[in-house]
């Protein structure tokens, strides 16, 4: 736990030098962890200054308490008929030249071909044979803590389902959050009851940095609003999609 409260410190550190979109710049050196909700929607370009797409979203490992993928809509007409891609964290940049723009380390043609997937296939992501094929399609090594238990690999990413026993499937996909989902969501204690809710999370473009969750106790107590940061690894899953810390309301 005190190893927690102190990267639950360095977190809020990192929350006052990070003031959202404008953390993109070369400038910047090594950048701290930066804010979700600043970074979805931010454009996505090659090296060659390309358009690539759009951040969508970001799917976090709930098990690891890492970030797993960097979801990007590209293509279609204003939102319609785009499609969805994912990429390991350690091919996006936010040291860019370009303000509110991220890069990928990516070719246009190379992009073309990267696999895509639908929304509703967001478990099969956490198959080991995707990890795999994503992370090897951009040639990065899976880390062995994403792996885990070995299941039988499973076909393209497109349209695949139903190639693993479902007890694992689901067991497995519980593991997968979006971090649009968890946003506004419900903070609980140990004993079940609310304290706050998840107003944002810090995320670095690697896997190796653990994601914090950002949650503000509101208007649940007569004092002013706290804001709290937490590893995700630290939370657990409750029913419903609320997280919950293991400590009580007066902690």
């Amino acid at each position: 736990m005190r190893r927690a409260v102190a990267m639950a410190l360095a977190a809020m550190a990192a929350v006052a030098a990070v003031s959202g979109r404008g953390q993109t710049n070369r400038s910047v050196g090594r950048l701290p962890p930066l804010r979700a909700r600043g970074l979805i929607g931010m454009e996505v370009e090659d090296k060659d200054g390309q358009k690539m797409g759009k951040v969508r979203d970001f799917v976090l490992n709930a098990r690891t308490g890492k970030l797993q993928y960097v979801v990007i809509s590209s293509g279609g007409f204003f939102g319609l008929r785009s499609k969805l891609k994912v990429v390991p964290p350690q091919v996006v940049s936010a040291a860019t030249a370009k303000r509110n723009t991220l890069e990928l380390n990516s070719t246009r043609t190379r992009w073309d071909q990267a696999p895509t997937f639908r929304a509703s296939e967001l478990a099969t992501l956490a198959q080991p044979g995707h990890i795999r094929q994503v992370y090897q399609f951009y040639g990065q090594t899976p880390p062995p803590d994403l792996l885990g238990d070995r299941a039988p690999p499973a076909g393209g990413l497109t349209g695949s389902t139903g190639r693993v026993s479902g007890n694992r499937a689901r067991s497995r996909s519980t593991e997968l959050k979006l971090a649009g989902d968890l946003i506004g969501e419900p903070v609980l204690e140990r004993n079940q009851e609310r304290i706050g809710k998840v107003t944002d999370l810090l995320i670095a473009f690697d896997y190796s940095t653990p994601v914090l969750v950002i949650y503000s106790t509101g208007r649940l107590f007569k004092d002013r609003r706290h804001y709290y940061a937490v590893p995700l690894r630290n939370m657990s899953m409750v029913s419903g999609g609320k997280l919950s810390v293991p400590v009580d309301r007066q902690t």
